[in-house]
């Protein structure tokens, strides 16, 4: 039987460093933000949700043009990552069995990479955590069982 896993993209960040927001940037003619929610799309995953700072309206209105399955606006995202990984975590469906995390900003992770941290929690049947190396550029991708969900919402 198939599982129901989701995925969470974490995108509030607020790209202080780079003094515009970072996944409006383009890369390969689309913003950054749009690789890494294509390349979910096209994967395994039964939905996605992607987790924004109200703040950056130009984002907002990105994600929102996508055919993700909900954007999520993270409020205290002033307060660090931890709080879009709870949002996201609180805004999936109860059905959900796992949710994998990606990172907005991490246009060079594909939907096989995704699809690998699907099948490896699959056939472990609990966590797993995948650092793929693509093209020498790291990415981190990890799968979340439901049943650790609530260590979250603390």
């Amino acid at each position: 039987m198939r599982k129901n896993i989701w995925g969470i993209i974490l995108a509030s960040g607020f790209s202080k460093r780079m003094g515009k927001p970072k996944l409006l940037l383009p890369y390969k003619g689309k913003p950054i933000i749009r690789h890494v929610i294509d390349e979910s799309m096209e994967s395994r995953l039964s939905g996605v949700v992607v987790v924004v700072n109200p703040e950056v309206a130009e984002l907002r209105n990105e994600v929102s043009r996508s055919c993700v399955s909900k954007l999520v606006l993270n409020e205290q995202a002033g307060q660090g990552m931890s709080t879009s990984l709870k949002a996201g975590l609180m805004n999936l469906p109860l059905t959900a069995d796992a949710a994998v995390v990606l990172l907005g900003d991490q246009p060079l992770v594909s939907s096989d990479d995704i699809d690998a941290v699907i099948e490896c929690y699959e056939s472990n049947g609990g966590p797993s955590l995948s650092k793929q190396a693509i093209n020498r550029k790291e990415g981190i991708l990890f799968c979340l069982i439901a049943r650790c969900f609530h260590i979250f919402s603390m």
